[in-house]
């Protein structure tokens, strides 16, 4: 069971990496259920070793300010469930 999970992992960030133009690092871990924001894709920058959990978003959009802006995780981070982490 964990080996196809992390196959599934694999092919997700292929996916957002490939066709999406996202910046994740392949030693990132992170839930299928994680949610990389896809309005400006190419903002979205996380770094090795950086574990993101469940009900996670993270956005590189503030449609109220009109912002699209980088966003950038560093290396060796733990973003908690249900966290947001905004643009900029």
């Amino acid at each position: 069971l964990a080996a196809l999970r992390l196959t599934l992992m694999r092919l997700k960030r292929l996916y957002l990496t490939r066709f999406w133009g996202m910046d994740i690092d392949p030693s990132v871990l992170f839930s299928l259920k994680a949610n990389f924001d896809r309005t400006y894709p190419r903002g979205v920058h996380v770094g090795p070793q950086t574990y993101v959990t469940f009900g996670v978003v993270i956005l590189t959009h503030d449609r109220t300010r009109g912002l699209y802006l980088d966003t950038r995780i560093g290396a060796r981070c733990f973003i908690g469930a249900h966290s947001i982490i905004m643009p900029g």
